[in-house]
Formats: structure tokens, C-alpha cells, sequence
């Protein structure tokens, strides 16, 4: 179980970066196109919609059962300068540390939950057998490719941002002291066999899940690099 989840924390650090990677190429290739960095910015929120929202509505969802009140909320792209901007947004009373640590990791966790019940209840059979998608009636296909797009937008919209990640310091600090007081203190959980493996089991179904992500991020890379060269190409810029 520890090297699953040594794989497991791997497969979202790679995905991490693959998806910033992901996102500035698209960004990349609809401002070459347009012209236009806000018009660039809009075309990438609007292709990841449902993560986008996701997002913004788990940070809603956390704050509410936690007790803080929220504002307004919105997921259309707003220029703050000329060179930033932001994409989606809600308003967050403020808190203390440890719950505004969890608000701002909400998508993280939430997007995780997500994409592991869209692999294991809709695209698990396709990951063991990919051929027998080509069989299905045109809707089951048409239900599928839209589980896996749901899956890419969530894998790359769940990450925090960096205004989310501001207050996590503190309470990561914490969190560290206490493993190694617990660590030093030689503090051990027992676990039944059956509860072991059900660990085991989820988390390498998550494995499974991230790895599918992982695989049509790298794809969509090398297909938005692919197109990136080819405009270059055609515009000579």
C-alpha cells in the first residue's frame, strides 16, 4: 500500500505540471490564432467549462458546511492588468487558517473524488478493454467521450490556485510537526487485513484513474505543441 501511494502522490505532481504545460500551450495557440489574450483566455475557460465550475463550486460547497459565508461567484474570465487574469472567482469571508486551508484545497480533493467515480463506474472497462468502445451503439459512445472530457477538464482544473494556496502554510508546518512527533514517538494505527485491502484497492483505483488522465493530458500536449509548430509555420512568428 505505501508504494501505491508513493505512485499515487507521483501521478498527481506529473499531472500537475502536464496540465500547466496543457494550458499554456492552448493559451499559446488561441492567441496566435486571435490575437487577443482575453478572447485567448475565454476559448480555454469556455473548452473547460465543467471543471471551471467544479472548481468554484467546491470551494462553495466547503466554505458553506464549514460555517463561513461566501459572495458573489462567477466563472468568466476578468483582465486584472496586462498581464494577468482570472478565471473564475467566488467571494470568501475570512476565516481562520485551518478552515480557509481546506476551502482552498476543495478542488483538489473534490476533482480527485470525481475523477476516480467517473473511471469506476463509467470508464474502467474501457481502460481494461479500449477496443470495445468501437462496438457500442452511437449514444453509449457518445455518453463515454463525454465522461472522458469530463474526466480532462476536471484533471485540469482542480489544481488550487495560488491565491487558495496562501494560508496552507501554516497549517502544512503543523501537519508535518505532528507526523514527526507521532513518527519519533513510535505511534502505530492497526488495521485489520480486509481494511488493508480495501485501502489498497481504492487507492490503486485511483492510480488507475490518475493514469488515464495522465495519458490524454500527454495527448492533448503533444497535439497542442504539434499545432503550436504548425501555425508558427504558416505565420512565420
Amino acid at each position: 500500500m505505501f508504494i501505491a501511494a508513493i505512485i499515487f502522490l507521483t501521478l498527481t505532481i506529473i499531472i500537475f505540471f502536464t496540465s500547466q504545460g496543457l494550458i499554456k500551450n492552448l493559451f499559446k495557440n488561441f492567441f496566435l490564432l486571435t490575437k487577443n489574450k482575453l478572447a485567448a483566455i475565454q476559448i480555454i475557460t469556455w473548452f473547460l467549462l465543467p471543471g471551471t465550475v467544479i472548481h468554484e463550486l467546491s470551494h462553495m460547497l466547503v466554505a458553506e458546511i464549514l460555517g463561513v459565508r461566501t459572495g458573489a461567484f462567477s466563472f468568466i474570465p476578468e483582465q486584472i492588468d496586462e498581464t494577468r487574469f482570472k478565471v473564475g472567482s467566488l467571494k470568501i469571508n475570512k476565516t481562520d487558517p485551518f478552515r480557509y486551508t481546506l476551502i482552498g484545497l476543495a478542488p483538489l480533493l473534490l476533482g480527485l473524488i470525481i475523477v476516480f467515480a467517473v473511471f469506476k463506474f463509467g470508464l474502467e472497462s474501457f481502460f481494461r478493454n479500449p477496443s470495445s468502445f468501437f462496438s457500442l451503439h452511437v449514444y453509449l459512445k457518445i455518453f463515454y467521450l463525454f465522461l472522458t472530457y469530463l474526466l480532462f477538464t476536471v484533471i485540469n482544473t482542480m489544481f488550487s490556485s495560488q491565491k487558495d494556496l496562501e494560508a496552507v502554510l501554516i497549517p502544512l508546518v503543523f501537519f508535518l510537526i505532528l507526523l514527526t512527533s507521532l513518527w519519533l514517538a513510535r505511534f502505530e494505527l492497526s488495521f485489520s487485513h480486509q481494511t488493508l485491502n480495501l485501502m489498497a484497492d481504492i487507492i490503486a483505483d485511483f492510480n488507475k484513474a490518475l493514469f488515464l488522465g495522465l495519458i490524454l493530458n500527454l495527448l492533448v500536449l503533444g497535439l497542442t505543441k504539434l499545432i503550436n509548430f504548425v501555425i508558427i509555420k504558416i505565420y512565420g512568428h
